[in-house]
């Protein structure tokens, strides 16, 4: 609202409203209804970006709000008695019982707002925080050089006359500025200046309200007619309070297309995240099923260890179970005996066969998410959501807001210590966490998704991740090891002798859902069986401090 259509509005609630009693009051969030006896009712919508003040005959909202109570027992069977106007601070200013009760609105688009007092005290603000703390430009120019003044440092940066206007003068709005420039007959201060005391003028005597339009499209609102619009595009209003209200409409349905146009988003984003997320699950289960196989070889492997030569990569073997004459493929860890082959099998077979539970239970729990936001987005799409389920899908979908992280005492983020470093033979970096923190910090920030990640096989440890670069980006079989003995060495389980460590690329490694810190989830993993070795792990340490000096 500029500071003519606060004017022209202002004489229609005079001319309506003065020396009538307040019958009630209802409330609709930003927007406020107060209803006077024998007379329409006045409507302030405190909706920042657009503030409107104007006569309606609807009521909307409900009158159980606390905000509504507190006006209603505040001003009901209070006659309006006084109404003042500062049109360039855009505030206004309603006497109630001649002064006993004031309610203060201002309509800066920026930050409106309400506040309702006595002589003696404030009652309330609307929203709570709202302060009428005058701001610096609520005074208009009083000559052509206090314009100038204002309106160099925007000239001088190449802005043409009319946005020179509206920034320099906030109260004139676009609509006012482009008048002044088009009616001015140069962007002379001084010429300027007269176009503005003139339309100053205007604001005591009649308006001539109109909607300005794009096509059918309501885009504004002006107390008067307007040489810088075509004829066409002002359509003449019966009412500046009719004007506003139309233009209110017209900007309210703006924005819910805009907020459902930003949900049919905020959906389908939520959609692709949760196929992604059921087909990872999918493959991890088809893997998990492999449990019964991994368990058919490390039996056939124990039945036939004589068959299996030492340092071989893989064995045929013969499998009587799919049949005379079948055989099975079982590929092998070269550095380890059958027996050692097969173990490794066993306890990847039972691992399978713990994780399908949960895998399963995961699946299914996603796909029902899947198959409830596809009928949202189906409802949506067709217009058959309501607003109340769209709110409650919006808050479902938004972000959560995460709380900060806590300080240590000397100022590192609560992210635990930093990792060991280590140096492998083949000069790879090797880093290992030291606490469930440093492992949450070393794999979900530090990994990068090629490096290597291991981790001792079903018992707490350190988190181990072998560095890869673009030179080099596959782990050779030595360095592997040791970084295996790391994960050993680094575990609960160092004084047990063989270990099997899994590793995998650091890709395939996931925050499991309610987890606590450092616990993971991993897929497509292999293992390597070794022994913890304090003498390797010493050589590694002092080969990265050396490197270091």
């Amino acid at each position: 609202m500029d500071f003519l259509c606060l004017l022209a509005v202002s004489r229609e609630m005079r001319e309506a409203l003065l020396d009538r009693r307040v019958a009630g009051a209802s409330v609709a969030g930003p927007a406020a209804v107060l209803r006077f006896a024998g007379a329409p009712s006045l409507l302030l919508d405190l909706t920042p970006g657009r503030p409107v003040l104007a006569l309606t005959s609807g009521s909307e909202g409900s009158s159980r709000e606390p905000v509504a109570r507190a006006l209603a027992r505040a001003l009901r069977g209070r006659a309006l008695t006084d109404l003042a106007v500062q049109e360039w601070a855009r505030r206004v200013r309603l006497d109630f019982d001649a002064g006993e009760t004031t309610l203060e609105v201002s309509l800066l688009p920026r930050r409106p707002g309400a506040a309702l007092r006595t002589p003696e005290r404030p009652l309330f603000a609307l929203p709570p925080d709202f302060s009428l703390d005058v701001p610096p430009a609520a005074r208009p120019p009083e000559s052509a050089a206090d314009l100038a003044a204002l309106l160099s440092p925007f000239l001088a940066s190449g802005e043409p006359p009319f946005r020179a206007l509206r920034a320099a003068l906030p109260p004139l709005g676009t609509v006012l500025a482009k008048e002044i420039a088009a009616r001015a007959a140069s962007p002379d201060p001084a010429e300027l200046f007269s176009v503005l005391q003139e339309l100053r003028a205007m604001g005591g005597g009649a308006s001539a309200p109109r909607l300005l339009l794009a096509g059918e499209t309501v885009t504004g609102v002006s107390a008067i007619a307007l040489t810088g619009y075509a004829s066409e595009t002002q359509r003449p209003v019966e009412s500046m309070s009719r004007a506003l209200l139309a233009w209110r409409e017209a900007r309210g349905a703006e924005r819910s297309g805009e907020r459902e146009a930003a949900l049919h988003r905020l959906v389908a984003r939520a959609v692709a995240r949760l196929e992604r997320r059921a087909q990872a699950l999918r493959e991890d289960l088809a893997r998990a099923a492999e449990a019964e196989r991994w368990q058919r070889m490390g039996e056939l492997l124990l039945a036939n260890q004589q068959a299996v030569r030492r340092g071989a990569a893989t064995v045929s073997l013969p499998d009587y179970t799919a049949g005379p004459g079948a055989t099975l493929a079982v590929p092998l860890d070269p550095a380890l005996s059958a027996r050692a082959n097969a173990e490794v099998y066993f306890r990847r077979a039972a691992k399978g066969r713990r994780g399908r539970p949960l895998l399963r239970a995961r699946l299914e729990e996603t796909e029902a998410g899947l198959k409830r936001l596809r009928e949202a987005e189906a409802r949506l799409a067709g217009g058959s959501l309501p607003a109340a389920e769209q709110d409650a899908l919006r808050k479902s979908l938004a972000p959560r807001a995460r709380a900060p992280r806590p300080r240590t005492a000397r100022g590192r983020d609560a992210e635990g210590p930093p990792p060991r470093e280590f140096r492998s033979s083949e000069g790879f970096t090797v880093l290992v966490g030291k606490s469930g923190a440093g492992n949450a910090h070393l794999t979900f920030r530090l990994a990068r998704a090629h490096d290597l990640w291991l981790h001792a096989q079903a018992t707490a440890g350190s988190h181990v991740l072998v560095r890869t670069e673009k030179a080099r980006p596959q782990v050779p079989v030595r360095t592997l090891r040791e970084a295996a003995v790391l994960a050993a060495y680094y575990s609960k389980a160092r004084g047990e002798g063989k270990i099997a460590v899994d590793y995998t690329e650091a890709r395939h490694v996931r925050k499991p859902k309610g987890g606590k810190v450092g616990e993971a989830l991993i897929s497509r993993e292999k293992t390597i069986v070794v022994r913890p070795d304090p003498a390797l792990v010493k050589r590694l340490a002092e080969r990265a401090r050396a490197e270091e000096d």
